[in-house]
């Protein structure tokens, strides 16, 4: 029960919007039961909250200079200037997740929002992802096995051009092994 409330604070904490980071702390009660605030107490550590990988993109050219070259580039500039930012919010760089099925919640943020025609893609170790959030920007990878892991996202346009990328964040898993099927909270 108190493995899973860290847990689950963990994971709030990590999909919080970066505007929202603020002080964290943490301490440990006389049961043993781990808690976190945004307040400081007596005897609570304070915990660095890092803000996710992003991406800007750069503002498209005037119409003037797209008018010298006869707006051929135009219609491709304006396909791509659609997108301001598009970063990995979950998980962050260097987090490691603990996870017994080997499952990797995975959060998105884009702004604005998805163009029509346009789609999203993981690349999970360089490669595209057996799932991909396709429109939504929440995914769960896995399962996937123990160690250290790449994750970048795309934005595609309907020919398969990528029009955004974010940043490559690194993440470690660890899962149960079960080579030592009796330790608890391995």
């Amino acid at each position: 029960m108190n493995a899973m409330r860290v847990c689950l604070m963990g994971i709030a904490l990590a999909l919080s919007p970066a505007p929202a980071l603020a002080d964290v702390y943490r301490w440990v009660d006389e049961d043993g039961v781990v808690h976190f605030s945004d307040e400081p107490r007596d005897g609570a550590e304070r915990i660095e909250v890092q803000e996710p990988a992003t991406v800007r993109l750069p503002r498209p050219q005037s119409s003037r200079a797209s008018a010298a070259n006869g707006g051929q580039e135009d219609d491709d500039r304006d396909e791509a200037a659609g997108y301001e930012r598009f970063a990995i919010a979950s998980p962050t760089e260097e987090q490691t997740i603990q996870s017994a099925p080997g499952e990797v919640p995975v959060s998105l943020s884009l702004e604005p929002a998805l163009r029509q025609g346009h789609r999203i893609r993981l690349l999970l170790d360089g490669s595209p992802a057996d799932v991909s959030p396709s429109r939504s920007l929440q995914a769960t990878l896995g399962p996937l096995d123990r160690g250290p892991h790449t994750l970048a996202a795309e934005v595609t346009d309907a020919s398969g051009r990528v029009r955004a990328r974010t940043e490559t964040v690194t993440f470690y898993l660890h899962r149960p092994s079960v080579n030592l099927p009796s330790r608890q909270g391995n």
